[in-house]
């Protein structure tokens, strides 16, 4: 029989707190968030200089 701890919750790991099995951890989560981030502003600013004539 477990001991009862008086005011004090078990921690629960909940299926939320997982990272995807894709990524493995959320440190690489964060970093293909940021990348892809990066990749978009990147493409959205050499589209507009193409079309500003490169000014």
């Amino acid at each position: 029989m477990r001991p009862i701890m008086a005011g004090k919750t078990p921690q629960a790991v909940t299926p939320g707190d997982e990272p995807p099995p894709v990524f493995r951890s959320w440190g690489r989560l964060y970093a293909a968030v940021v990348a892809y981030l990066f990749f978009l502003i990147t493409l959205f600013y050499l589209f507009t200089v193409s079309f500003n004539g490169g000014r």
